[in-house]
Order: structure tokens, then sequence, then C-alpha cells
């Protein structure tokens, strides 16, 4: 699997695939349970990931193929979008 580390690991459903974080990406391991011996691939990044920091350790989840994730990622609260309130808009309508 790795050998320069990484956290979070979770299987594919299937167990033929797993998934763990390393640094700001989610990489992704071939491996082959079903023999006498463990074999994994060579690891593969998937995609960059800016997650959420703290202590929870499941920060994302696997949809059971393999295929799809859901990343609970921090908001970005640097510059908030203005609200604007319309109000007595439909005095304003054309008849």
């Amino acid at each position: 699997m790795s050998t320069t580390g990484g956290s979070e690991p979770s299987w594919r459903a299937d167990g033929k695939e797993i998934f763990y974080v390393l640094g700001e990406k989610l990489m992704a391991v071939d491996v082959k349970t079903d023999g006498q011996v463990f074999e994994s691939g060579v690891p593969k990044p998937l995609f960059e990931v800016r997650l959420q920091t703290g202590t929870r350790r499941t920060r994302y989840q696997v949809a059971a193929n393999g295929q799809r994730f859901l990343v609970n990622v921090p908001l970005d609260t640097s510059s908030p979008s203005p609200i604007t309130v319309v109000l007595n808009w439909a005095s304003g309508m054309g008849r």
C-alpha cells in the first residue's frame, strides 16, 4: 500500500480497492485479498481535497462502487456574499 504514510483508510464495498488521505490528496490502491497473500497495486492520486480540520476520522465517504465520494470540506468564509432583499417587488412589474 503506502510506504509514505496516509490516514483515514476506507475500503470499497467489494474489498478490491482501498482509499486513504495522503497530505491533500485522496489516494486509491487496488488490492487482492482472495489469495493466500495480500497483494497491493501502485497507489494513485484521485484528486486534491481540502478537508475540514479537526479530530474527526471520517471526513469523506466512498460509494459502494468506489466511483463517487462525499467529502466534508471547510466553508470559505473569507468573503461572504451580500444578501439583497427587494420589498414590494410586485408593484414594479408592468401589468
